[in-house]
C-alpha cells in the first residue's frame, strides 16, 4: 500500500499578500513609535524644567555681564578701511616727505602692482599697495603693520632710498 502523503495547503495570494502588507504596517509602526518615543526622550532631557530656568536666569552667563559691565567703550573693529583709488593715494604721496623722484616711483608702482588698492592680494601671497610679501615683510617692515597701506609706503620709501627698488617686479616696466 502507498503511503498518503501530506497534503500541504495552498495559500491564496491575496492571502499572503494581506499578511505581508500587515507585517509591514507593524514595522513600520513599531519603528514610529520608537523614534517619537526617541525624540521625546531627547526633549526631555535637554529642556527639563530646571535646565530651562537656569539657562535662563541672569546668573547663567556671569563671566558675560560682568565683561559688559566692565567694558564701557566700544573695541576697535577687527578690520580697518582703507581708501582705493589712485586719486587718493598719489594725493597722500605728494605728502610724503620724498624728492620728486621718489615720490614719482612711489605713485608708478602702487598703480603697477596693485592698481592703488590697499586690499589687492597675488596669487603668489602678495599682498597691501605695495605687494609685499610676509618673507620680505619681516625683512623690511619690522613690527609695522603689513596689512597699512601707509605703513606699506613708509617701508617702499625706505627701500627705494637703499637702493633695493628691484624687489619689484613692475620696477622694470617703468
Amino acid at each position: 500500500m502507498k503511503k498518503k502523503e501530506k497534503e500541504i495547503p495552498i495559500i491564496e495570494l491575496s492571502t499572503l499578500l494581506s499578511i505581508l502588507i500587515w507585517v509591514c504596517v507593524i514595522a513600520f509602526l513599531t519603528l514610529l513609535g520608537y523614534g517619537i518615543l526617541l525624540i521625546f526622550l531627547q526633549f526631555m532631557v535637554f529642556i527639563s524644567p530646571s535646565s530651562y530656568i537656569r539657562e535662563h536666569s541672569p546668573d547663567f552667563y556671569p563671566a558675560r555681564i560682568e565683561i559688559l559691565q566692565e567694558s564701557p567703550t566700544i573695541p576697535e573693529p577687527k578690520f580697518k578701511t582703507y581708501q582705493v583709488g589712485c586719486e587718493y593715494w598719489n594725493g597722500y604721496v605728494d605728502t610724503m616727505e620724498a624728492t620728486e623722484e621718489e615720490k614719482a616711483w612711489l605713485k608708478k608702482i602702487i598703480y603697477c602692482e596693485s592698481r592703488c588698492n590697499p586690499f589687492a592680494l597675488s596669487y603668489m601671497s602678495a599682498e597691501g599697495i605695495l605687494q609685499f610679501t610676509v618673507p620680505t615683510w619681516i625683512d623690511f617692515g619690522g613690527d609695522r603693520d603689513i596689512k597699512n597701506p601707509y605703513h606699506q609706503l613708509e617701508v617702499g620709501l625706505e627701500m627705494y632710498r637703499k637702493g633695493l627698488q628691484n624687489r619689484w617686479c613692475c620696477n622694470d616696466l617703468i
